[in-house]
């Protein structure tokens, strides 16, 4: 969000104020500092204090950058704000400037495709690669098409994604986040798990329930018990969530797809006389900020978005003829509070 914002604006046009920005993303204000920080040491902007943040007037060097332009990139994102997408366009921004291209923000709406991200990637200046964070759910590999026929590499940032010429994967594997998101529950003794399926289902959650259930057997439990809500859209989940609570039955760890989602189950429980989390301990994917000031604070998983974007870039400077595949990064654990011994 901060690098499309120096975009729309002419070099030594003022930035919003650090509280604007806050408002505009929805993140803690030290995020929001650390990132207008890290924007200053990459030469994107100057801080003058007692006056603000403003577009820098001219190019500054940066360690490991090319001397001159190397092209376009395109960064299609969904058209929802949320920390997640923050991180990927903050991130994106940096690598673009340390290879010394352009970065072309492009949104993903309701009713989008990637044909029209492919028209749109085509008329841009030199386009050297695309990079994509399409809305979770499985691409019919006939829209990915599409992307490959521009004969540069696309690099998608979910998992599940068709696999082509010149289309590639950096992505944290969402098998290996249901495995840690029920390790964490096993660890702490909860003997039934439960999965809620509050988005669509699709090959990321396949994978997760995949994985959870692959930790409940290593360990001796009873099978996994897969609560599906019948949603249809990944954009607002949590209306399917208070139902799935109502069908927990007897699990006392719940995995959530998502932190939101996790946070939403937590009140749900509560409605429904669940002591949370000694009784359900609750724990979720995709980790935000305000996930720790929630009560209890929400234990999820993330992954290291410097480290994704800087892998797709690296794709991207291979070329068209670096051979199709999915790079892997790491997923950790979150710990906060949302996850504690079961009542006996």
């Amino acid at each position: 969000m901060l690098v499309s914002q120096i975009q729309s604006r002419e070099p030594g046009d003022r930035m919003p104020s650090i509280r604007q920005l806050i408002e505009q993303s929805g993140l803690a204000h030290q995020t929001v500092v650390k990132a207008m920080a890290e924007l200053q040491q990459e030469g994107y902007i100057d801080l003058v204090q007692g006056r603000g943040a403003f577009v820098a007037r001219r190019a500054r060097p940066v360690h490991g950058a090319p001397a001159g332009p190397n092209g376009t990139v395109v960064l299609a994102t969904p058209e929802w704000d949320d920390r997640q997408i923050f991180c990927v366009n903050h991130e994106a921004g940096v690598q673009a400037v340390r290879a010394g291209c352009r970065l072309m923000p492009w949104r993903f709406f309701p009713g989008t495709t990637l044909e029209q991200l492919a028209a749109f990637a085509r008329v841009q200046e030199r386009l050297v690669g695309i990079v994509v964070m399409q809305p979770a759910q499985d691409i019919p590999p006939a829209d990915a098409a599409h992307c490959s026929a521009l004969g540069i590499p696309v690099v998608f940032l979910q998992p599940g994604s068709p696999m082509g010429e010149r289309l590639h994967t950096v992505c944290g594997d969402p098998t290996a986040t249901g495995a840690l998101l029920a390790g964490r529950l096993v660890a702490a003794g909860h003997r039934r798990l439960a999965f809620a399926q509050v988005q669509p289902r699709s090959a990321i959650t396949d994978a997760m329930v995949a994985g959870a259930c692959r930790v409940a057997a290593e360990a001796g439990l009873p099978p996994v018990q897969v609560i599906e809500a019948g949603t249809a859209s990944w954009s607002d989940p949590l209306d399917a969530v208070p139902g799935a609570c109502a069908r927990l039955g007897d699990a006392s760890g719940l995995i959530c797809t998502s932190g939101i989602a996790a946070f939403a189950a937590v009140r749900a429980l509560r409605r429904l006389g669940r002591q949370v989390p000694h009784e359900v301990s609750v724990i979720g994917s995709a980790d935000s900020p305000l996930l720790a000031h929630a009560d209890p604070a929400i234990t999820t998983t993330t992954v290291d978005f410097a480290e994704q974007l800087a892998a797709a870039f690296a794709l991207i400077a291979a070329g068209p003829g670096h051979p199709s595949g999915t790079v892997m990064v790491p997923v950790r654990v979150v710990e906060r509070e949302s996850v504690v011994p079961p009542i006996r």
